[in-house]
């Protein structure tokens, strides 16, 4: 299984992922749109594997949207000057149903579910190499029609969920499409989920906890305990 390091673009944290010969990062254009400074953090970092999201879900939280042509010139940006041997993939530009904090209908989640796929069929005539994502309380003829359409995509659970509702979800998800697909699970990095579930890769930021509550982190290799 692969896991990615989700981080805000710095310099710093770049920094430590070189340090520590981390082969996956996770990034978004919410906190960074010019492709050449983005690459410029990275310094002499070098991922064997990158995924660009577009931070929908922290823009549309704020009442705001992404521009999709933005989107795809940024990703088409740095798919351009990214240094040779690193594979890059895409996350689909998401359209969140109704507002945020209130409770979507149906109706909304529907409507939104097509806006993504179109979306995704957008961002893919570009060139891009794209994640689209299947999200729960979505039906579940978007992920038959994903599965048939694509031999990776992303399952992103419900932040409004308990853990008991994810898992019956993703009980669901992988009865349908069991191992015929690669997935990424978005922020799953719970035991009980990496142990049970097929995953192909899961991202997580909780590395970076330490960071913003004034910490500092110490990566400790090979650390012995002696009597």
């Amino acid at each position: 299984m692969r896991v990615f390091f989700a981080i805000s673009p710095s310099r710093i944290y770049f920094k430590m992922l070189e340090d520590e010969k981390v082969s996956n990062c996770l990034t978004s254009y919410a906190f960074i749109k010019d492709p050449e400074k983005m690459i410029k953090l990275w310094g002499d970092y070098r991922p064997k594997n990158l995924i660009l999201d577009s931070g929908a879900f922290s823009v549309w939280s704020k009442g705001d949207t992404v521009d999709i042509d933005k989107y795809a010139n940024f990703c088409k940006g740095v798919k351009d000057i990214l240094p040779e041997g690193i594979n890059l993939y895409v996350v689909n530009l998401d359209v969140l149903p109704g507002k945020f904090g209130e409770r979507p209908t149906e109706q909304q989640r529907e409507d939104s579910a097509k806006q993504g796929w179109e979306n995704m069929l957008y961002l893919e005539s570009k060139g891009l190499k794209v994640i689209h994502v299947f999200h729960q309380h979505e039906s579940f003829e978007w992920l038959e029609k994903m599965r048939k359409h694509s031999d990776y995509i992303g399952i992103s659970p419900a932040n409004d969920c308990s853990m008991n509702e994810k898992m019956a979800w993703l009980d669901k998800v992988f009865s349908i499409i069991r191992d015929t697909i690669k997935t990424h699970g978005f922020a799953v990095t719970s035991h009980q989920q990496l142990y049970k579930y097929p995953f192909y890769s899961v991202d997580s930021s909780s590395w970076t906890a330490p960071a913003r509550f004034g910490r500092i982190p110490i990566f400790l290799k090979n650390l012995q305990m002696k009597s």
